[in-house]
């Protein structure tokens, strides 16, 4: 069936002027949406989808070294430690279903920004669903070495008060300059972003409250070293949001279709409207990615 998920394909293409510029595509055999930097200096990129296994889920990552080689990692990473098995909920394609479970994979999935905690372990976020529930949760998990992850807590489960036919699922997380974590998540389209703190490396998580005007798929976030703090996103918008206060508070936004179009009118992008559902004719799926080039440069990256 069309769409239905049959194997992991990840592009790669690389950059050695800061994003001015960009080598020959390359394809592997991997997916992900989220990584970290190990100790060695090589790129851990987390798998998207993982299968079940006798003790919690499974799926093969990729390393990627300062030369640019990518590899299959000897080790898969593990997520163990569940409170409640993982199922389908009711919006969930019936085309995929199939196949999600002739492979065995699981409903969750790894997304977003990694950071790294004050006692040096790492920390992601991780969405899916549970077993019987209607929406999204979003829920972190802990490791030492990148590889074996335990699950930790939920951040924002399908009983988050914001309302959202999806749940909070497509999470990030970023350190605030005053040593908080603030995670935002998608709830559902077109609808703004949650967002949530913690106080306490984690453990525990405020109450998801809305984040006003700002949404709402697939949100990037980053803080400078100025404590500045980045987001990008959008639909049916293209935005990326500053929030120089640094608090998660208060943003003022950039219109990327504007920018991009003041600059790239031979290829103009058209805004995601009710009579243009699909990406085709210019528009974006608005996800973006941001990463920080150097102390107050960051790049960031979005699709026509």
């Amino acid at each position: 069936p069309r769409f239905a998920h049959a194997a992991d394909v990840l592009r790669i293409v690389w950059s050695r002027d800061g994003g001015l510029t960009w080598g020959e595509r390359k394809s592997y055999e991997s997916q992900s949406t989220s990584n970290l930097t190990l100790p060695s200096g090589e790129l851990l990129l987390l798998p998207f989808h993982l299968c079940r296994t006798a003790d919690g889920m499974s799926g093969a990552a990729t390393l990627i070294d300062s030369q640019g080689e990518c590899k299959r990692a000897a080790a898969p990473v593990t997520v163990t430690g569940w409170p409640r098995p993982d199922g389908p909920v009711s919006f969930y394609p019936a085309y995929d279903l199939e196949t999600a479970k002739a492979q065995k994979r699981a409903f969750f999935y790894f997304d977003g920004q990694t950071i790294r905690l004050k006692n040096g372990r790492y920390l992601a976020a991780l969405y899916g669903t549970f077993q019987g529930a209607k929406r999204y949760s979003v829920v972190s998990a802990e490791s030492d070495d990148g590889f074996r992850w335990r699950y930790r807590t939920v951040i924002a489960d399908e009983r988050c008060a914001l309302t959202g036919s999806e749940g909070p699922c497509e999470a990030t997380l970023t350190r605030l300059k005053d040593g908080r974590l603030m995670c935002l998540f998608r709830v559902v389209s077109n609808t703004p972003y949650g967002c949530t703190f913690s106080s306490d490396e984690g453990a525990t998580w405020s109450a998801p409250t809305s984040l006003g005007k700002v949404g709402s798929v697939e949100p990037s976030l980053i803080t400078l070293l100025d404590g500045t703090v980045l987001l990008s996103g959008g639909r049916p918008s293209l935005s990326l949001w500053a929030n120089a206060r640094g608090d998660g508070a208060s943003w003022s936004s950039l219109d990327l279709i504007v920018h991009h179009n003041l600059f790239h009118n031979d290829e103009a992008l058209q805004p995601n409207t009710p009579q243009y559902p699909a990406y085709g004719g210019g528009r974006s799926s608005s996800y973006t990615e941001l990463i920080a080039l150097d102390a107050e440069t960051a790049l960031c990256v979005y699709d026509r």
